[in-house]
């Protein structure tokens, strides 16, 4: 496998991930919930999780709703 061919995630310090020459991070003017999920994700990727679980570890803080998508 090729260094090019790996992708690097940093998430202590702040969030970033790597692919080649390409680098994206949380400093690059995306919302932080875009970047909790995308934590959640990669941190999580070999376990098994509900939606509610999800919701709950990106929409934690936020006030009350059945929609996220209305926060």
């Amino acid at each position: 496998m090729d260094k090019t061919d790996t992708i690097f995630i940093r998430t202590l310090g702040g969030f970033s991930i790597q692919w080649g020459n390409r680098r994206v991070s949380d400093a690059d003017g995306r919302t932080r919930k875009v970047w909790l999920l995308i934590e959640y994700l990669v941190t999580n990727r070999q376990k098994s999780f509900s939606l509610a679980q999800l919701v709950e570890a990106v929409w934690n803080d936020e006030e009350e709703s059945d929609n996220p998508k209305t926060l």
